[in-house]
């Protein structure tokens, strides 16, 4: 019984993952996985939905959710430089961010200081 639930979480897994669901893939993977922790199929499935959606995270501009995304994948797969390097343009990105963010603050504070002293 325990052999077939895994088969049908693994099959429902590889349809979200080519419909590019990978929340579902994600799911399904983690659902398998509990069932059978050995599952080296599995293992790399639940990575690369981890990954897919990490770079749809990425994509959308939500820098900290791809992030957590690619440091998920990297707990199960810390060797894959491929997915290390996902990790570290999101983090990136999110330093540029947070540097553009504090210029933009500080420019808007001297116009305020400006404005003000005009009054």
């Amino acid at each position: 019984m325990l052999n077939r639930q895994v088969r049908v979480f693994v099959f429902r897994s590889q349809t979200a993952m080519d419909n590019h669901n990978y929340l579902g893939a994600i799911y399904d993977g983690r659902q398998a996985l509990s069932l059978d922790p050995g599952n080296a199929l599995m293992k790399s499935r639940l990575a690369l939905a981890l990954d897919g959606q990490g770079y749809d995270r990425f994509s959308e501009k939500d820098l900290a959710g791809a992030a957590d995304y690619f440091q998920q994948v990297l707990l199960g797969s810390p060797n894959a430089p491929v997915l290390q390097q996902n990790l570290v343009n999101a983090e990136a990105q999110i330093r540029i961010l947070a540097q553009e963010t504090a210029r933009h603050k500080a420019d808007m504070r001297k116009i305020a200081a400006q404005d003000f002293a005009q009054f």
